[in-house]
């Protein structure tokens, strides 16, 4: 493997790339353009002291460098002329850390639900004493865990599309595809760009690897190709006999091989709300039945699962007025499938920052029981014109979330719903989505004192 690798951008991923390069006896150069990022990271010593800092990108470096490894929050479009003049390679931290993985690797994808699919396809394995790490776009870096694994193990790793673009060799045993919706516009021109990053994920399976696909989603399900084995699920269907796979009837999932039954899972017992995260539980259930798990034991784990914090989140009750922290619903169609888990009135709570969606596209699908909506932020005038544009008019816009949750109580009545599903980024008033979504709990939690 080449020796000379320069890591851009040091965030959580970059800098666990540049540790796990030095931990295999690698010269490692590190660039990030903030550069006090980099005096916090020299004074709390997270950074190796072996990696060799760059204050500037030139050609005498570059001439030097085997590989670029960009970090997902680098452009990958920024890069690519720069590497390919230089004869670099240009690989993502995914990328990276699969090349020294030494276990089989889990791969869950999709524009929502991969964070509740990871968590589940790790309780299930995990349940079933199979050591297991939790990487990628979740929150630990791939390349962070990589000296711990053993051969025996299963690394099951959330992949965004950002992970995705720079990717050469990466090659997971099972990849699970959720759905595919337009996201990220701001930095993909396209979706079929968006798409394409997605569809990479695809690119180095054969026959030894198994997708786990979404019968439901057109997009996905035409994903199948014959060089890989594909499992299907469906929500809205049996499976058709020709296809293997697993499907929802009643409260029951069925898993079937060519026609033929071969088990069961009721989910009478599940606490997880919501028809999108039934998709989720087919999903992470057929991944673990590649591995070899039995029905008896995903049923097991699905019953003691708790969903994670800010999806679809029960806060709290005042009155018989329900609260919901679906903080991590960042676009359009995730927000959509929030809604649709509700039979009760809801009061909306939407805004923030702007990732280059069409919000006519979500009035024209909002379910009625939607009998308000409170937007905040950055985007509230965007989401205001869009609302009068589609003849939306129970809507009013707010300078930020404390303002528009105040005036929502105010409007509440007997057995509705407050939820907050923001339907954007958060990066106009928050840190990210977890600080919005404990925000948003603290709100309620100071009511109900």
């Amino acid at each position: 493997m080449e020796q000379n690798f320069l890591v851009v951008g040091l965030a959580r991923s970059g800098i666990a790339a540049t540790n796990l390069l030095i931990e295999k006896n690698k010269n490692v150069y590190v660039y990030d353009s903030d550069k006090k990022k980099i005096y916090n990271l020299l004074k709390s010593n997270e950074l190796n002291e072996k990696a060799i800092i760059v204050k500037k990108i030139n050609n005498k470096l570059l001439n030097n460098i085997d590989t670029i490894v960009l970090s997902p929050g680098i452009k990958t479009e920024d890069w690519q002329e720069i590497a390919y003049k230089h004869n670099n390679k240009l690989v993502s931290e995914l990328e990276l850390a699969s090349q020294f993985c030494p276990c089989k690797i889990c791969a869950i994808t999709g524009t929502n639900g991969k964070t509740t699919t990871t968590m589940l396809l790790a309780k299930i394995l995990e349940d079933s004493k199979i050591t297991t790490f939790v990487v990628g776009n979740i929150g630990t870096a791939f390349s962070d865990e990589i000296m711990k694994m053993k051969n025996e193990n299963i690394a099951v790793c959330e992949v965004s599309s950002f992970q995705l673009e720079n990717i050469q060799t990466f090659k997971p045993n099972v990849v699970g595809f959720l759905n595919i919706s337009p996201d990220h516009l701001d930095r993909y021109k396209t979706f079929e760009d968006y798409k394409k990053a997605k569809l990479n994920i695809f690119k180095n399976l054969d026959n030894s690897c198994t997708a786990v696909l979404n019968f439901d989603d057109e997009n996905v399900k035409n994903f199948c190709f014959s060089n890989f084995n594909s499992l299907f699920f469906s929500i809205n269907s049996k499976i058709p006999n020709n296809l293997n796979g697993a499907y929802l009837q009643k409260n029951s999932l069925i898993f079937s091989k060519k026609g033929e039954n071969i088990g069961k899972i009721s989910l009478k017992n599940i606490k997880l709300k919501g028809l999108h995260n039934i998709e989720n539980i087919l999903c992470a259930c057929l991944m673990a039945y590649v591995l070899g798990v039995s029905f008896n034991s995903m049923e097991k784990s699905l019953n003691n699962f708790i969903a994670p914090s800010h999806r679809l989140e029960y806060v709290g009750c005042l009155a018989s007025i329900k609260f919901y922290n679906d903080s991590k619903a960042t676009n359009i169609a995730s927000s959509l499938s929030a809604l649709k888990s509700f039979k009760e009135d809801i009061f909306l709570l939407m805004g923030g920052s702007d990732k280059g969606e069409n919000f006519a596209l979500f009035f024209n699908a909002l379910p009625t029981n939607v009998k308000k909506i409170f937007v905040y932020g950055r985007m509230a005038n965007k989401i205001m014109r869009h609302a009068a544009i589609a003849g939306y008019n129970s809507i009013s816009s707010f300078e930020n979330l404390e303002q528009a949750f105040t005036e929502a109580v105010k409007n509440a009545y007997e057995n509705c719903v407050i939820l907050l599903s923001p339907a954007c980024a958060s990066f106009d008033q928050f840190k990210n989505f977890e600080e919005r979504g404990e925000y948003f709990k603290f709100l309620v939690q100071e009511i109900l004192k």
